[in-house]
């Protein structure tokens, strides 16, 4: 495919038609297409389109597979999102029990010291 593929959608349609295909199933896939953000109108001609470098991707590897990629990808994006926010509680969690330690491990040091020292004494 060239740079740019410029064509214009009476074209598919009458092709389609010529070869007695249902125009309703070609409008609605051409609708699908669109609303995947796989074709966009041409640079300075309002009634044609033009594949996307997403909508190369489509047509050199099929609508079907993409779509399948596509979902495939999300569902990644959203298990690495849940991934992160875990992690982010683990961290904050993790945060809170090393201050609490440390304000604990101060308010005792005076009581572990004598505790150390009544053990050494013993033994």
């Amino acid at each position: 495919m060239s740079e740019q593929t410029i064509i214009h959608p009476k074209d598919i349609k009458d092709k389609f038609r010529e070869k007695g295909y249902n125009m309703e199933r070609i409008t609605q896939a051409i609708t699908e297409i669109d609303s995947e953000g796989l074709i966009s109108t041409a640079r300075g001609k309002s009634e044609s389109i033009c594949l996307t470098r997403e909508g190369k991707k489509a047509a050199k590897m099929g609508f079907a597979k993409y779509l399948e990629m596509k979902e495939k990808e999300n569902e990644l994006d959203s298990r690495i999102k849940e991934t992160t926010l875990w992690g982010n509680y683990i961290n904050i969690a993790s945060a809170v029990w090393g201050a609490v330690g440390f304000i604990l491990g101060v308010l005792t040091k005076d009581r572990l010291a004598n505790l150390w020292e009544w053990l050494s004494a013993m033994f």
